[in-house]
C-alpha cells in the first residue's frame, strides 16, 4: 500500500507526497485533514469519508481537473 500523506500529531504537521495531482491530491489532503481533526476515527472511516468528500468537491468544482499547487 502506497503512502501519499502523513499526519504527524507530535509536530502538528501534515505531509503530502510530491507529484500527486487532481483528485488524488484532493483526496490525500482531505484524508490527512480528517486524521488531524478526528484522531480517534478508524482508518476505514477516514478513508471512506475522504472518498465521499472528494467526490462532492469534484462535482462542485470541476470534476477531475488538475489542482494548481505552488511549487
Amino acid at each position: 500500500m502506497r503512502c501519499d500523506g502523513l499526519c504527524d500529531y507530535d509536530k502538528s504537521e501534515i505531509s503530502i507526497r510530491s507529484g500527486i495531482k487532481g483528485k488524488d491530491l484532493v483526496n490525500t489532503v482531505v484524508h490527512e485533514f480528517l486524521h488531524a481533526c478526528f484522531p480517534d476515527l478508524a482508518e476505514e472511516v477516514v478513508s471512506d469519508s475522504a472518498d465521499d468528500l472528494t467526490e462532492i468537491l469534484a462535482t462542485l468544482f470541476g470534476g477531475d481537473k488538475d489542482v494548481k499547487t505552488s511549487e
